[in-house]
């Protein structure tokens, strides 16, 4: 049985978006740039989020463009999100990003991170292991430009499981969602409440974007693949 709804996590994520959350706590990006995939987890574990409304969410606009930066990884227990859900390891992930442009990478707040895993462990890919991250992108005058969440799959995606997340998450939109191809992803894209949306996959990794404007979904993808060095 599915738990939670996809409005009420995606009103977190979508409230957050475009905020600006400085840790003082924030350790160094590391030397050497890697994949999420492979990024071990530490011994801390992240704790199950309480899904807020969109209203109770601060909201901004950086004034400067902030530093790549990545805090301690995490991992969540089994079972977050949904009963006896597979393992997923929850990282940040903004450090492990080598930008190749004018633009910078900053960790999404964790409770937006914690409410996309709830979406994940809503839908078939909760059995599922794999890792988790989010990252906010911005330009180089300190503007948004876009938040993106990924999955990467420790074992090749289930037959059909991305399109069983894409009905779950997108079940209400109207007009309907339509298939898109960004950056060598396939997936579907449409609008909600004047946030737009590409959710699909890239090679065994699931990627959803959002960003105010429609124009800036394919250009925050490209952004973050082209950064994962390698």
């Amino acid at each position: 049985m599915r738990r939670g709804t996809p409005l009420a996590c995606a009103a977190l994520i979508i409230g957050a978006l475009g905020a600006c959350s400085t840790n003082s706590s924030q350790s160094s990006p590391p030397a050497s740039a890697a994949s999420a995939s492979t990024t071990a987890p530490s011994t801390s574990t992240a704790a199950s989020a309480t899904v807020t409304p969109a209203s109770s969410v601060a909201t901004g606009t950086p004034t400067a463009a902030p530093t790549t930066t990545a805090r301690a990884s995490t991992t969540a227990p089994n079972g977050t999100g949904a009963t006896g859900a597979a393992h997923k390891v929850v990282i940040q992930a903004a450090g492990f990003l080598i930008p190749q442009g004018e633009y910078s990478f900053e960790d999404a707040p964790d409770d937006t991170v914690a409410s996309w895993q709830s979406l994940l462990d809503a839908s078939r890919l909760r059995a599922q292991s794999g890792t988790i991250g989010g990252v906010d992108v911005y330009d180089n005058t300190g503007q948004d430009v876009g938040r993106l969440f990924l999955f990467v799959a420790d074992e090749p995606l289930a037959a059909d499981a991305v399109a069983d997340l894409q009905t779950y998450v997108a079940a209400d939109a109207e007009p309907a969602p339509e298939p898109a191809t960004m950056s060598g992803a396939t997936g579907v894209t449409w609008s909600s409440g004047g946030t737009f949306f590409f959710l699909g996959e890239h090679t065994d990794t699931i990627i959803w974007v959002l960003a105010k404007s429609a124009d800036n979904l394919e250009p925050s993808l490209a952004h973050l693949l082209e950064s994962l060095g390698g």
